[in-house]
């Protein structure tokens, strides 16, 4: 996913979009979970699904910290709107995570790998609903950082 921000100077820590942009591809998760992947050689399924759900963990409460700073900072209407906007989000997920399961099903059965990688798909969708929850907080604040550090 591509995020895309109009031009403007900000007064900030992060004065240009382009910074911000690159500033959320190169946060620390990322960096840590291909720190952790180049590591060692993880071989059993159940080890490589506990893997990537400790990522998951760290993505989605990641996401949980976001949005509750940013909830704190926006009036009434503007409230319900993230609250709406997270709920559908949040159900698009669990929609999307069963579309996948039933896929990998019809398309060879389901195997012990499949797992994993609906978890990945989660992730990745976790990763991205993060990213723009920054984007608001970016907006409304002219700053954003990463608790996870």
């Amino acid at each position: 996913m591509i995020l895309i921000i109009s031009g403007c100077n900000f007064d900030s820590n992060i004065h240009e979009p382009n910074e911000f942009i690159e500033y959320l591809y190169s946060n620390p998760i990322d960096r840590d979970m291909k720190k952790d992947e180049e590591k060692g050689k993880i071989y059993r399924t159940k080890d490589i699904y506990k893997f990537y759900m400790n990522y998951y963990n760290i993505w989605n409460n990641e996401m949980g910290i976001v949005y509750e700073n940013l909830i704190d900072l926006l009036d009434d209407e503007a409230k319900t709107l993230l609250e709406n906007s997270q709920i559908a989000w949040e159900d698009e997920n669990i929609n999307n995570s069963k579309l996948w399961s039933y896929v990998f099903d019809m398309s060879k059965g389901h195997g012990s790998g499949d797992s994993t990688m609906i978890l990945l798909q989660s992730i990745d969708r976790i990763r991205i609903r993060t990213f723009l929850l920054a984007e608001y907080y970016y907006w409304t604040t002219n700053d954003f950082k990463f608790a996870y550090q």
